[in-house]
Protein backbone atom coordinates (compact mmCIF):
# COMPACT_ATOMS: atom_id res chain seq x y z
CA UNK A 1 0.00 0.00 0.00
CA UNK A 2 1.24 3.46 -1.15
CA UNK A 3 2.14 5.80 1.88
CA UNK A 4 2.93 9.10 2.41
CA UNK A 5 4.52 11.76 4.89
CA UNK A 6 2.38 13.72 7.21
CA UNK A 7 1.51 15.88 10.17
CA UNK A 8 -0.67 13.74 12.82
CA UNK A 9 -1.95 14.70 16.37
CA UNK A 10 0.38 13.02 18.79
CA UNK A 11 -1.42 14.96 21.98
CA UNK A 12 -3.48 17.96 23.15
CA UNK A 13 -1.71 20.93 21.16
CA UNK A 14 1.00 18.31 19.94
CA UNK A 15 1.93 17.28 16.62
CA UNK A 16 4.58 15.59 14.80
CA UNK A 17 5.66 14.12 10.81
CA UNK A 18 5.18 10.83 10.28
CA UNK A 19 6.38 9.24 6.86
CA UNK A 20 4.68 6.41 6.93
CA UNK A 21 1.03 7.01 6.64
CA UNK A 22 -1.52 5.83 3.91
CA UNK A 23 -2.72 7.38 1.25
CA UNK A 24 -6.73 8.31 1.74
CA UNK A 25 -8.83 6.41 -1.05
CA UNK A 26 -11.70 9.48 -2.51
CA UNK A 27 -15.13 8.29 -1.98
CA UNK A 28 -17.80 8.53 -4.91
CA UNK A 29 -17.92 12.20 -4.40
CA UNK A 30 -13.95 13.24 -3.95
CA UNK A 31 -11.09 13.23 -6.35
CA UNK A 32 -7.30 12.67 -5.00
CA UNK A 33 -5.09 15.72 -4.83
CA UNK A 34 -1.46 15.44 -5.02
CA UNK A 35 -0.31 18.50 -2.38
CA UNK A 36 2.01 21.52 -3.46
CA UNK A 37 1.15 24.10 -0.84
CA UNK A 38 -0.43 24.45 2.81
CA UNK A 39 -1.98 27.17 4.30
CA UNK A 40 -2.19 27.34 8.39
CA UNK A 41 -5.32 28.46 9.88
CA UNK A 42 -6.41 29.62 13.43
CA UNK A 43 -8.97 26.49 13.43
CA UNK A 44 -5.44 24.19 13.01
CA UNK A 45 -4.07 24.88 16.63
CA UNK A 46 -7.80 25.05 18.26
CA UNK A 47 -8.57 21.67 16.74
CA UNK A 48 -5.68 20.59 17.63
CA UNK A 49 -5.61 22.37 21.22
CA UNK A 50 -9.40 21.97 21.89
CA UNK A 51 -10.40 18.45 20.12
CA UNK A 52 -7.19 16.30 19.55
CA UNK A 53 -7.36 13.10 17.89
CA UNK A 54 -4.26 11.11 18.04
CA UNK A 55 -3.13 9.56 14.93
CA UNK A 56 -5.37 12.23 12.98
CA UNK A 57 -3.64 14.09 10.04
CA UNK A 58 -4.26 18.16 10.79
CA UNK A 59 -4.94 20.35 7.98
CA UNK A 60 -7.08 22.77 6.40
CA UNK A 61 -6.33 24.39 3.72
CA UNK A 62 -4.28 23.28 0.18
CA UNK A 63 -3.21 24.24 -3.55
CA UNK A 64 -2.27 20.96 -6.18
CA UNK A 65 -3.14 18.93 -8.80
CA UNK A 66 -5.88 16.45 -9.24
CA UNK A 67 -4.36 13.13 -9.31
CA UNK A 68 -6.55 10.79 -10.18
CA UNK A 69 -10.30 10.48 -11.76
CA UNK A 70 -13.51 11.88 -9.83
CA UNK A 71 -15.55 10.20 -8.59
CA UNK A 72 -18.91 8.54 -9.97
CA UNK A 73 -20.92 11.24 -7.66
CA UNK A 74 -19.17 14.37 -8.53
CA UNK A 75 -20.23 16.77 -10.88
CA UNK A 76 -17.58 19.14 -11.34
CA UNK A 77 -15.38 17.76 -15.03
CA UNK A 78 -11.39 17.65 -13.38
CA UNK A 79 -8.74 16.39 -15.57
CA UNK A 80 -6.17 14.77 -14.07
CA UNK A 81 -3.11 17.66 -13.90
CA UNK A 82 -5.88 20.30 -13.04
CA UNK A 83 -4.43 22.50 -10.99
CA UNK A 84 -7.39 22.91 -7.96
CA UNK A 85 -7.45 24.41 -4.22
CA UNK A 86 -9.88 23.83 -1.28
CA UNK A 87 -9.60 22.36 2.47
CA UNK A 88 -10.72 19.58 4.08
CA UNK A 89 -11.71 19.23 7.70
CA UNK A 90 -8.26 18.55 9.21
CA UNK A 91 -8.22 16.52 12.97
CA UNK A 92 -11.66 14.77 11.89
CA UNK A 93 -12.16 11.94 14.36
CA UNK A 94 -14.61 10.61 12.13
CA UNK A 95 -12.02 10.07 9.10
CA UNK A 96 -8.41 10.96 11.06
CA UNK A 97 -6.88 9.38 7.59
CA UNK A 98 -7.18 12.75 5.66
CA UNK A 99 -5.69 16.33 6.01
CA UNK A 100 -4.33 18.85 4.22
CA UNK A 101 -0.68 18.32 6.42
CA UNK A 102 0.33 15.77 3.93
CA UNK A 103 1.53 14.79 0.17
CA UNK A 104 -2.41 13.73 -0.87
CA UNK A 105 -5.48 14.74 0.18
CA UNK A 106 -9.03 13.25 -0.29
CA UNK A 107 -11.36 16.07 -0.81
CA UNK A 108 -15.12 16.78 -2.67
CA UNK A 109 -14.39 17.60 -6.00
CA UNK A 110 -17.61 19.29 -6.33
CA UNK A 111 -15.86 21.84 -3.42
CA UNK A 112 -12.81 22.59 -5.03
CA UNK A 113 -11.74 25.61 -7.19
CA UNK A 114 -10.11 26.08 -9.91
CA UNK A 115 -6.52 28.27 -10.13
CA UNK A 116 -6.44 30.67 -12.97
CA UNK A 117 -2.83 30.51 -14.41
CA UNK A 118 -1.65 33.75 -13.09
CA UNK A 119 -2.42 32.64 -9.27
CA UNK A 120 0.76 30.10 -8.00
CA UNK A 121 0.02 27.44 -5.87
CA UNK A 122 2.00 29.18 -3.23
CA UNK A 123 -0.83 32.14 -3.26
CA UNK A 124 -4.11 29.95 -4.13
CA UNK A 125 -3.56 27.39 -0.50
CA UNK A 126 -4.35 30.66 0.85
CA UNK A 127 -8.44 31.04 -0.63
CA UNK A 128 -10.15 27.49 0.55
CA UNK A 129 -11.87 28.07 4.05
CA UNK A 130 -12.09 31.59 3.77
CA UNK A 131 -13.95 31.81 0.52
CA UNK A 132 -16.21 29.15 1.90
CA UNK A 133 -16.44 30.66 5.08
CA UNK A 134 -17.28 34.19 3.66
CA UNK A 135 -20.04 32.71 1.20
CA UNK A 136 -21.45 31.03 4.23
CA UNK A 137 -21.36 33.56 6.63
CA UNK A 138 -22.76 36.24 3.94
CA UNK A 139 -25.09 34.86 1.08
CA UNK A 140 -26.08 31.83 3.53
CA UNK A 141 -26.52 33.07 7.08
CA UNK A 142 -27.10 36.66 6.79
CA UNK A 143 -29.14 36.10 3.72
CA UNK A 144 -27.13 38.94 1.62
CA UNK A 145 -28.04 39.02 -2.10
CA UNK A 146 -24.66 37.88 -4.35
CA UNK A 147 -25.38 39.89 -7.32
CA UNK A 148 -22.45 41.61 -9.32
CA UNK A 149 -23.35 45.26 -8.85
CA UNK A 150 -21.56 48.69 -8.24
CA UNK A 151 -21.61 49.98 -4.64
CA UNK A 152 -23.48 53.35 -4.76
CA UNK A 153 -24.28 55.46 -1.72
CA UNK A 154 -27.49 53.83 -0.81
CA UNK A 155 -26.33 50.52 -0.82
CA UNK A 156 -26.75 48.85 2.32
CA UNK A 157 -23.51 48.66 4.88
CA UNK A 158 -21.54 45.56 6.31
CA UNK A 159 -19.66 45.59 9.25
CA UNK A 160 -16.55 43.40 9.14
CA UNK A 161 -14.66 43.07 12.22
CA UNK A 162 -11.22 41.58 12.08
CA UNK A 163 -10.94 43.24 8.63
CA UNK A 164 -7.11 42.40 8.19
CA UNK A 165 -7.84 38.58 9.41
CA UNK A 166 -7.88 36.06 6.47
CA UNK A 167 -11.51 35.37 6.60
CA UNK A 168 -11.99 39.40 6.94
CA UNK A 169 -9.42 39.96 4.22
CA UNK A 170 -11.71 37.47 1.32
CA UNK A 171 -15.19 38.83 3.27
CA UNK A 172 -14.40 42.40 2.27
CA UNK A 173 -13.56 41.72 -1.63
CA UNK A 174 -16.91 39.52 -1.54
CA UNK A 175 -18.87 42.06 -0.38
CA UNK A 176 -17.56 44.73 -2.54
CA UNK A 177 -18.53 42.34 -5.38
CA UNK A 178 -21.57 42.20 -4.25
CA UNK A 179 -22.29 45.87 -3.98
CA UNK A 180 -22.17 46.25 -0.25
CA UNK A 181 -21.11 49.52 1.67
CA UNK A 182 -18.32 47.67 4.09
CA UNK A 183 -17.40 49.36 7.25
CA UNK A 184 -13.76 47.29 8.65
CA UNK A 185 -12.78 46.99 12.21
CA UNK A 186 -9.25 46.59 12.50
CA UNK A 187 -6.08 47.71 14.28
CA UNK A 188 -5.04 51.56 12.87
CA UNK A 189 -1.79 49.99 11.20
CA UNK A 190 -4.03 48.30 9.29
CA UNK A 191 -6.80 51.30 7.60
CA UNK A 192 -4.98 51.70 4.11
CA UNK A 193 -4.59 47.70 3.59
CA UNK A 194 -8.49 46.99 4.08
CA UNK A 195 -9.55 50.32 1.97
CA UNK A 196 -7.19 48.81 -0.57
CA UNK A 197 -9.43 46.01 -0.44
CA UNK A 198 -12.54 47.50 -0.49
CA UNK A 199 -13.80 48.70 2.58
CA UNK A 200 -15.48 52.44 2.35
CA UNK A 201 -13.75 53.43 6.29
CA UNK A 202 -11.83 51.94 8.85
CA UNK A 203 -12.70 52.16 12.78
CA UNK A 204 -10.12 51.10 15.51
CA UNK A 205 -10.97 48.04 17.92
CA UNK A 206 -8.86 49.50 20.28
CA UNK A 207 -10.96 53.10 20.64
CA UNK A 208 -13.43 52.70 23.96
CA UNK A 209 -16.04 54.02 21.61
CA UNK A 210 -15.93 52.25 18.44
CA UNK A 211 -19.15 50.45 18.21
CA UNK A 212 -20.80 53.99 19.12
CA UNK A 213 -18.91 56.12 15.92
CA UNK A 214 -19.84 53.30 14.16
CA UNK A 215 -23.67 53.79 14.81
CA UNK A 216 -23.10 57.31 14.37
CA UNK A 217 -21.32 57.07 11.03
CA UNK A 218 -24.17 54.81 9.77
CA UNK A 219 -27.08 57.27 11.27
CA UNK A 220 -27.67 54.35 13.34
CA UNK A 221 -28.67 52.05 10.01
CA UNK A 222 -26.40 48.88 10.00
CA UNK A 223 -28.40 45.97 10.02
CA UNK A 224 -25.35 43.34 9.67
CA UNK A 225 -21.98 42.57 11.35
CA UNK A 226 -19.58 39.77 10.69
CA UNK A 227 -17.33 38.97 13.19
CA UNK A 228 -14.33 37.13 12.44
CA UNK A 229 -13.00 37.27 15.97
CA UNK A 230 -15.67 36.58 18.22
CA UNK A 231 -14.85 37.85 21.51
CA UNK A 232 -16.38 39.13 24.28
CA UNK A 233 -15.34 42.59 23.27
CA UNK A 234 -15.41 41.80 19.65
CA UNK A 235 -19.18 41.46 20.15
CA UNK A 236 -19.82 43.87 22.13
CA UNK A 237 -18.48 46.59 19.44
CA UNK A 238 -20.80 44.84 16.82
CA UNK A 239 -24.21 45.49 19.16
CA UNK A 240 -22.91 48.94 20.02
CA UNK A 241 -22.39 49.69 16.17
CA UNK A 242 -25.88 47.82 14.88
CA UNK A 243 -28.67 49.53 14.51
CA UNK A 244 -31.52 50.25 17.10
CA UNK A 245 -34.45 48.92 15.39
CA UNK A 246 -35.56 45.68 15.49
CA UNK A 247 -34.27 43.10 12.58
CA UNK A 248 -30.32 43.64 12.82
CA UNK A 249 -28.35 40.13 12.05
CA UNK A 250 -24.65 39.55 13.60
CA UNK A 251 -22.83 36.15 12.54
CA UNK A 252 -19.70 34.75 14.18
CA UNK A 253 -17.25 32.39 13.63
CA UNK A 254 -16.98 31.55 16.85
CA UNK A 255 -19.52 30.32 19.73
CA UNK A 256 -20.47 34.06 21.43
CA UNK A 257 -20.53 34.68 25.20
CA UNK A 258 -24.52 34.72 25.89
CA UNK A 259 -24.30 37.56 28.59
CA UNK A 260 -23.49 39.58 25.56
CA UNK A 261 -26.34 38.38 23.18
CA UNK A 262 -28.66 39.37 26.03
CA UNK A 263 -28.05 42.63 26.27
CA UNK A 264 -29.56 42.68 23.04
CA UNK A 265 -31.96 40.09 22.62
CA UNK A 266 -33.41 41.45 19.71
CA UNK A 267 -30.76 40.84 17.48
CA UNK A 268 -30.79 38.05 15.45
CA UNK A 269 -27.33 36.39 16.23
CA UNK A 270 -25.91 32.75 14.94
CA UNK A 271 -22.27 31.56 14.41
CA UNK A 272 -20.76 29.22 11.51
CA UNK A 273 -18.71 26.56 11.25
CA UNK A 274 -17.44 26.13 7.60
CA UNK A 275 -17.40 22.42 8.43
CA UNK A 276 -20.83 22.20 7.42
CA UNK A 277 -20.64 22.75 4.06
CA UNK A 278 -19.32 19.02 3.34
CA UNK A 279 -22.39 18.00 4.05
CA UNK A 280 -21.79 15.47 6.71
CA UNK A 281 -21.03 15.32 10.70
CA UNK A 282 -18.78 17.03 12.13
CA UNK A 283 -17.57 14.68 14.52
CA UNK A 284 -16.31 17.58 17.57
CA UNK A 285 -17.45 17.73 21.14
CA UNK A 286 -19.63 20.36 22.86
CA UNK A 287 -21.42 22.88 20.97
CA UNK A 288 -18.95 21.86 17.55
CA UNK A 289 -20.43 19.09 16.88
CA UNK A 290 -22.96 19.07 13.94
CA UNK A 291 -25.44 16.82 12.66
CA UNK A 292 -25.35 16.39 8.58
CA UNK A 293 -26.33 19.36 7.00
CA UNK A 294 -26.91 18.84 2.82
CA UNK A 295 -28.16 22.02 2.27
CA UNK A 296 -24.83 23.44 3.57
CA UNK A 297 -23.24 20.97 0.91
CA UNK A 298 -25.41 22.41 -1.60
CA UNK A 299 -24.81 25.80 -1.12
CA UNK A 300 -21.04 24.74 -1.34
CA UNK A 301 -21.31 23.20 -4.75
CA UNK A 302 -23.59 26.61 -5.92
CA UNK A 303 -20.83 28.92 -4.36
CA UNK A 304 -17.53 27.39 -6.44
CA UNK A 305 -18.40 28.51 -9.81
CA UNK A 306 -18.84 32.03 -8.69
CA UNK A 307 -15.04 32.05 -6.92
CA UNK A 308 -13.96 30.37 -9.59
CA UNK A 309 -15.53 33.65 -11.79
CA UNK A 310 -14.27 35.91 -9.49
CA UNK A 311 -10.62 34.75 -9.15
CA UNK A 312 -10.32 34.38 -12.98
CA UNK A 313 -11.65 37.63 -13.72
CA UNK A 314 -8.83 39.57 -11.09
CA UNK A 315 -12.22 40.46 -8.60
CA UNK A 316 -11.25 38.40 -5.81
CA UNK A 317 -7.32 38.35 -5.08
CA UNK A 318 -5.37 35.95 -2.64
CA UNK A 319 -4.50 37.25 0.45
CA UNK A 320 -0.24 37.21 0.90
CA UNK A 321 0.97 34.47 1.86
CA UNK A 322 4.24 34.28 4.00
CA UNK A 323 6.35 31.29 2.19
CA UNK A 324 8.45 29.33 4.95
CA UNK A 325 10.73 27.05 4.62
CA UNK A 326 10.91 23.65 6.05
CA UNK A 327 8.02 21.96 4.09
CA UNK A 328 5.80 19.58 6.59
CA UNK A 329 8.25 19.93 9.31
CA UNK A 330 8.46 23.55 9.37
CA UNK A 331 4.18 23.09 10.38
CA UNK A 332 4.44 22.82 14.21
CA UNK A 333 6.49 25.96 14.43
CA UNK A 334 3.95 27.42 12.17
CA UNK A 335 1.19 26.40 14.56
CA UNK A 336 2.60 27.92 17.70
CA UNK A 337 3.34 31.30 16.28
CA UNK A 338 -0.98 31.32 15.07
CA UNK A 339 -1.97 30.06 18.50
CA UNK A 340 0.36 32.91 20.18
CA UNK A 341 -0.92 35.50 17.58
CA UNK A 342 2.07 36.71 15.89
CA UNK A 343 0.69 36.25 12.44
CA UNK A 344 -0.97 39.51 11.36
CA UNK A 345 -2.69 40.16 7.89
CA UNK A 346 -0.97 37.09 5.95
CA UNK A 347 -0.91 33.06 5.98
CA UNK A 348 1.62 30.66 6.78
CA UNK A 349 2.22 28.97 3.39
CA UNK A 350 4.74 26.02 3.58
CA UNK A 351 5.58 24.02 0.06
CA UNK A 352 5.51 20.28 -0.02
Amino acid sequence: MPSQHAIVAEAPSRVRLVSNVEIPQPGEDEVLVKIHSIALNPVDWKTLAYSSTPGAISGCDFSGVVAGPVGAKCKRALREGERVCGWVMGANPLRPSNGSFAEYVAAKADLLYRIPENVTFENAATIGIGATTGGLALFKTLGLSFAERKVTPSSPSVLVYGGATSSGIIAIQLLRVAGYRVIAVCSSRNFGFVKDLGAEVAFDYHSDTCGKDIRAYTQDDLGYALDCISSTSSMGICYDALRSQPGAQYVSLDPFPDRVQRLRPEVAAEWILAFTVTGEEVGLGGAFHRDPTPEDYEFGVSWCPKIDRMLEEGKLHPQQPTVVEGGLAGVADGLERLKKGEVHASKLVYVL
